[in-house]
């Protein structure tokens, strides 16, 4: 379930730099949306295991977390990667904070009109999720969300937040986190595996 950001990035997407026409300080993001949401846990509690038994807590879990859309992740975290994962020849073309972002967002973005549904938007990666306790200009206090959209109102967010999965109503702004722990891993001599976590909350959007 755990993904790693900033090492999964395709050598295609990457090559595609070289040729590209950057964006000379007039970057605008291609995705439907544009905005961010702070999301504080209302609610959160689970299961404790031990090797042969299991037993229900509540769980005083504060670990809050941040939102950002790809066009708004701070731009310390956007060169980071970017830097990372481009050739020198792309990165002498890299010279504004726009230059990156239009960079950044032409790897990772990618969105289509489903069939079903022409006016329903799926966007993958236009947002990525942060713990509060994590730095926000590391690219790898990161992970990626997914959403769908209807005429440029979100109406889903489904993010891999390490451990759990994240999904976000984006009709009522309230959310799901279910982390299933480690016990059907198997276990090691006293320790019976990381706790099954579900935690409720509200998120709000915010531009910031």
């Amino acid at each position: 379930m755990k993904k790693n950001l900033a090492f999964k990035t395709s050598l295609l997407f990457i090559s595609l730099f070289s040729t590209h026409s950057f964006s000379q300080g007039n970057y605008k993001t291609a995705s439907e949306v544009n905005w961010n949401y702070n999301c504080e846990i209302e609610w959160s509690g689970g299961v404790d295991h031990q090797e042969n038994s299991h037993s229900v807590h509540r769980f005083n879990n504060n670990d809050n977390f941040k939102i950002y859309h790809i066009s708004k992740l701070p731009i310390q975290a956007v060169k980071e990667v970017m830097n990372m994962v481009t050739t020198k020849e792309v990165r002498s073309k890299l010279i504004s904070d726009d230059d990156y972002r239009l960079a950044f967002e032409n790897n990772y973005l990618q969105n289509a009109v489903r069939a079903y549904n022409r006016e329903k938007v799926g966007e993958i990666r236009p947002f990525l999720v942060r713990d509060h306790s994590k730095d926000p200009d590391k690219f790898g206090s990161y992970t990626w969300c997914d959403s769908s959209s209807i005429k440029g109102e979100i109406t889903k967010i489904s993010c891999d937040r390490f451990s759990s999965v994240i999904t976000i109503d984006g009709n009522t702004n309230r959310f799901i986190s279910i982390s299933p722990g480690t016990w059907h891993t198997g276990t090691t001599k006293g320790y019976s595996g990381d706790s099954s976590v579900f935690a409720y909350g509200r998120c709000k959007k915010t531009y910031e």
